[in-house]
Parts: structure tokens; C-alpha cells; sequence
């Protein structure tokens, strides 16, 4: 949890009296991916414009201490918020005490911290800048729907109250045989043929794009070749589980996702 005007990320917090962030940019929405490929014979282009470009967020701030050692160890949990990073960590901030607070997930790729003579006084500016290869701004709340699939069955009813399409994970728990997880909206659905007994689960992951066991096997062989990924739109969806055969009181299906902005 942040507040107002703060940033957290790698276990480091931004905005505070120690180092305090002035602007920021990079929160507005990212570039359209834009291809166009000339119409043969024809006036005009074919326009494909359906997919935003990575967010860059650059930080613009200052480090100030009333000692030399609270100075440097404000510049050292800067360079370890800054430290190179192998996987996307969430970036999460709140912009207002009573409004949501939000993550990015993304990498650190810049810190310029000049040393100039304002370091014998304890006081310094910095900029830093993050990469995001998901450029969505995502609810920092995940949410969560369950529904029983003891009928063979079931359904839930997810809300995306962003403003653009937002990855979902949805786990069957066994025992059951052939689950299915379909929205009702568009027809899509993904399908996973396989067996389950009782406890197992499988994890079908439409931002990773994986689908695995409890145990982390890797069931991508095991999805239909009819199945097709699908994000959550804006608004309120319903999205319907099946088991084939095989369900018992235990066997149901969990659905997480969180609200998406562009």
C-alpha cells in the first residue's frame, strides 16, 4: 500500500520527503502501433491501428537528507530500485489519497544521478526512467469470482470498469474431465482436454499465454486447436465453465483478473 503521490517498486518507495519525485511522464497513453500497407490498384491504405506501443515512464526528481548517512542510503535505494531486472516487476503508485492505486509491470532501464557539488550538502536530482512491455495500467487489486461446476456448469459474471481489454487466469479445481471456460459474449472460449482428480487444477493464463497443472506441468497439448485466447472488454461479462464428465462437489472453476486503463 502507497500514498498519495507515491511510488513503489523492487521493494523501494519513491515520492517521499527523502526522494521525491517532481513529474512524471509517460502516465498519458502510450502510441498507437500504426501498419499500412498501400491498396494494389486502389486509392488509399489498408489502416491496421489495434494494438498500443510500450509505455516509457520517466521520473524527474530530488534526494534530500539531513545527514550524510540518511543522503547516502537514499541514493543506494535508488540504484537498487533501479538494480537490472530479468522478469517485469509491478510498478504500483497511487495518484490521489482517495483514488485508486494502480500497477505497471515493467523494467528499469535508466538512472542519471550527476554528482555535483549539491552532494556536500546533501541534496541531489535524479531521473529514472521504467519500460513497460504491457503498457496497460492495471487495478493493483486483483479480483476474483468462483463458481461451482458440481452440475457440470457454471457461471460468473467478471467486471472490467477500465477503458481497454485486460488478461484473465481462470483455474478449474478437478475432479473432472474436459473443462471448458467460454464468454458469452463473443463465442470464444478455451478448452483443455485433459483429466483432473480431486484437488488438482489447471491454470489457464491468457496474458502469459500458458495453461499448466498444480504441479507445473505444461498442458498446452491438451488445449483444443478450436480454442482462441481472449481478454476481458470493458464492462460486465459473463463467462461460463463446463466439465464434461467426471464433476463431483468439489469441482469448480476460480476466474481472476483486475480492471485495465490504456
Amino acid at each position: 500500500m502507497v500514498n498519495a503521490w507515491e511510488w513503489q517498486y523492487n521493494g523501494i518507495t519513491i515520492g517521499t520527503d527523502t526522494i521525491g519525485v517532481d513529474s512524471v511522464e509517460g502516465l498519458d497513453m502510450p502510441d498507437i502501433r500504426v501498419d499500412e500497407n498501400d491498396r494494389i490498384a486502389q486509392h488509399g491504405t489498408w489502416l491496421y491501428a489495434d494494438w498500443l506501443s510500450a509505455r516509457v515512464i520517466t521520473f524527474t526528481g530530488d534526494v534530500t537528507a539531513t545527514s550524510e548517512a540518511g543522503f547516502l542510503s537514499a541514493v543506494n535505494s535508488l540504484r537498487s530500485m533501479f538494480t537490472p531486472q530479468r522478469d517485469v516487476q509491478p510498478l504500483v503508485y497511487k495518484l490521489f489519497a482517495s483514488g485508486l492505486q494502480y500497477r505497471i509491470y515493467c523494467k528499469p532501464t535508466r538512472l542519471k544521478l550527476p554528482v555535483d557539488r549539491a552532494f556536500s550538502i546533501m541534496s541531489g536530482d535524479w531521473v529514472g526512467e521504467f519500460r513497460a512491455e504491457d503498457p496497460r495500467l492495471f487495478n493493483d487489486t486483483e479480483a476474483t469470482l468462483s463458481a461451482s461446476l458440481t452440475s457440470g456448469t457454471g457461471n460468473v459474471s467478471p467486471v472490467n470498469a477500465g477503458t481497454i481489454r485486460t488478461p484473465h487466469r481462470t483455474v478449474f479445481t478437478g475432479p473432472g474431465t474436459d473443462f471448458k471456460v467460454t464468454d458469452v459474449d463473443t463465442g470464444l472460449f478455451m478448452r483443455v482436454n485433459t483429466t483432473l482428480t480431486a484437488a488438482q487444477t489447471i491454470t489457464i493464463d491468457t496474458w502469459a499465454r500458458t495453461v499448466v497443472k498444480q504441479d507445473g506441468t505444461n498442458l498446452y497439448g491438451f488445449v483444443t486447436t478450436d480454442s482462441q485466447w481472449f481478454d476481458l472488454a470493458t464492462g460486465t461479462h459473463q463467462l461460463t465453465g463446463t466439465v464434461a464428465s467426471g464433476a463431483s462437489g468439489a469441482t469448480k472453476m476460480d476466474v481472476f483478473w483486475r480492471s485495465a486503463w490504456n
